[in-house]
């Protein structure tokens, strides 16, 4: 089964992998470029003959189905889907997989630690320090805050499990409500208006969306020193609007891992009470191996019977 690996790297820090994998009959192609690809680059790297494709985050065009006429099938090394075209997959009959169990720990535990810095203004006093700048400042205490996540699927949950210590009195806004959920995490189920208009720190947990969660109406809830902390989707916010509301608010934060648009290099930038990092949310070392790992057993899933694990039901 011949398959091109394009996220580089692959393989590096399990040196196993890929020999195990070729030894069990997987004919590999590696990026050739040794380094992250776009789409328009990968699309003339990728061999004709591929039957497996194992994808970042770079945009995949109908060209390359027309250039990979045996494609069966995508393994998404990730959680978003954004960059794969549904219809297009479902057209040519291409299966479509992902790593969903593998970034959940690791973008939860940077989302928690976004938090912590927003609340503690840690970039800020560390750059004041290193500027020889010896001035301390009033933050504020975590413990027992008004906490509000929306989205509770895997990230969501193991948010709510960091934050328990804290005690926080905690909101969520999912569409799926589980009986469980308030139980288990000491948590209440809301409306997204409440939830917003409540809450001290906001986690944006939600997978994308048609629309941005945070807009023009939701903007007008928010109180005027909330911490959003956004690790699912720049889209799920508008970010002008979150730019104005922020240097019209100076003790509200804007905590962020991701963008609309990436690498960013926008006004966010400019602005002191934002926190922002390059999209690094599942880049731990132990994640990239289980993630990588977790696409070895698609693929022997695949080889053997002839579908995935972790299926995406749309194609």
């Amino acid at each position: 089964m011949k398959v091109y690996i394009a996220p580089y790297p692959f393989g590096e820090f399990d040196e196993t992998l890929l020999y195990d994998l070729t030894k069990e009959g997987f004919d590999i192609r590696l990026n050739s470029y040794i380094r992250k690809a776009t789409g328009d680059e990968i699309l003339k790297d990728i061999p004709e003959d591929t039957e497996v494709y194992i994808a970042g985050t770079e945009k995949i065009s109908s060209s390359l189905y027309e250039k990979c006429c045996r494609l069966k099938a995508i393994i998404r090394l990730g959680v978003g889907l954004d960059n794969i075209d549904f219809g297009l997959t479902k057209d040519k009959n291409v299966l479509v997989t992902y790593t969903p169990n593998s970034p959940a720990l690791s973008v939860a535990e940077h989302a928690v630690s976004l938090m912590s810095a927003a609340i503690k203004k840690i970039p800020y006093l560390h750059s004041q320090t290193v500027q020889g700048v010896w001035k301390k400042e009033f933050t504020r205490l975590i413990y027992r805050s008004k906490i509000g996540i929306v989205g509770f699927g895997r990230i969501g949950q193991l948010i709510a499990k960091f934050l328990m210590p804290y005690n926080p009195t905690l909101k969520i806004y999912d569409p799926i409500i589980r009986a469980n959920d308030e139980i288990v995490f000491n948590a209440q189920h809301t409306s997204l208006d409440a939830l917003l208009e409540e809450s001290d720190v906001i986690f944006l947990a939600a997978a994308s969306s048609q629309k941005p969660i945070i807009s023009h109406k939701e903007v007008a809830l928010l109180k005027n020193n909330v911490v959003i902390v956004n690790s699912a989707r720049g889209t799920l916010v508008n970010e002008q609007l979150i730019e104005k509301f922020l240097t019209s608010n100076p003790n509200a934060v804007y905590a962020t891992d991701v963008f609309c648009n990436e690498p960013y290099g926008g006004p966010l930038c400019q602005l002191k009470n934002v926190v922002l990092t390059p999209h690094v949310g599942s880049s731990s070392l132990e994640t990239r191996i289980m993630m990588e790992r977790e696409v070895a057993e698609e693929l022997r899933s695949f080889k053997l019977t002839g579908t995935f694990k972790n299926k995406v039901k749309s194609t």
